[in-house]
Parts: C-alpha cells; sequence; structure tokens
C-alpha cells in the first residue's frame, strides 16, 4: 500500500478529468490511530460533507453559486501551514513539491492553510494543478504506520495552494 488515500485520489482526479467532471467528493475512512477520538473526527468531517439528505445539493448550489469556489471544506477543519507543528515534518516534502509548482516562494514561511482530514468537496479544474506534478504511485514510500512526514501528508497540505494558484478559493 502506497499513498494512502492521495495516491488513489490522484488517480480518481485524473478519470474525473478525463471524463470531464466538474465537481466531485473526496472522501475516505480517514483512520488516526494516534488520536483517541480519531473515529468522531473522521465521522464529524464525513457527515458534514455528506450526512444529510439534501448535502449534494447544498455542495452543488455553493458551488454553483461562486464559481470561484474551488472546494468546500467542513467548518472547523482548515489548519494555517505557517504554524510550525503543522509543518515541521513535512519540509523537505513541502520544499520539493513547491519547488515543482513553481511556488517556491512559500517554502520556508508555509503561508497557506489546508483541510485537515482531506475530505472535501471540490470543482475538478481547482485541483488540475495536482496532476500537473505527475506523481506515481512509485514515488510514495511503503506503508509502514508513519504518522507525518510523508509525500502523502506534504499533498494533503497541498490542496488549497493548488486551488488557489488556478485563481479558486474554499468555503467553510
Amino acid at each position: 500500500h502506497r499513498g494512502r488515500d492521495m495516491h488513489p485520489f490522484l488517480v480518481a482526479l485524473e478519470r474525473l478529468a478525463h471524463f470531464s467532471y466538474q465537481s466531485a467528493c473526496k472522501l475516505h475512512t480517514k483512520k488516526s490511530p494516534q488520536f483517541k477520538d480519531g473515529h468522531l473526527w473522521r465521522n464529524r468531517l464525513m457527515d458534514s460533507l455528506v450526512g444529510g439528505k439534501d448535502s449534494l445539493q447544498k455542495a452543488r448550489g455553493a458551488l454553483a453559486s461562486d464559481p470561484t469556489t474551488g472546494i468546500l471544506i467542513p467548518r472547523g477543519s482548515v489548519l494555517d501551514l505557517s504554524e510550525r507543528d503543522t509543518h515541521v515534518d513535512n519540509v523537505v516534502w513541502l520544499d520539493r513539491m513547491l519547488a515543482k509548482m513553481g511556488c517556491s516562494r512559500y517554502s520556508g514561511k508555509y503561508a497557506f492553510k489546508f483541510p485537515t482530514g482531506s475530505m472535501f468537496w471540490f470543482r475538478v479544474d481547482a485541483l488540475r494543478g495536482l496532476l500537473d506534478l505527475a506523481i506515481t504511485a512509485d514515488d510514495f514510500a511503503w506503508e509502514t504506520g508513519q504518522l507525518d512526514g510523508t509525500l502523502a501528508h506534504t499533498l494533503e497540505r497541498l490542496i488549497l495552494l493548488t486551488a488557489a494558484e488556478r485563481g479558486f478559493h474554499f468555503r467553510e
């Protein structure tokens, strides 16, 4: 197993783009054994995105009402990457990916936000920039229970920046 939820997401994103989908929802099992109440966090994220019978209509409405909204994130799940604890274990991968994205100006500062938990509704065009990174399964480390500091963790942290670089913003 490589890439946790992020490699399968990149594969799905490529297919969504190929088949001209406009939007989708990224969900995953979100196992966080390092957190005592990790299952509650997962349930809160999922309930916020797909827990109601009108969730799809609300997401579609939010995306349709503002063409510059690229990502819809569960309320309270946005973290600031400039805070040391949110980036310290990912600096090597962050700097490598930021350079690949043409965003080296963020290296060392990491002055952008990210959706903790990596679950959200999104506009496919907002995240096409991830496909430009040409990341394959072989780029990801083998799964050994890492808690942070992998390419998968880094890509999670680049979601909102990727959208912003394409002219999109996020909403909670």
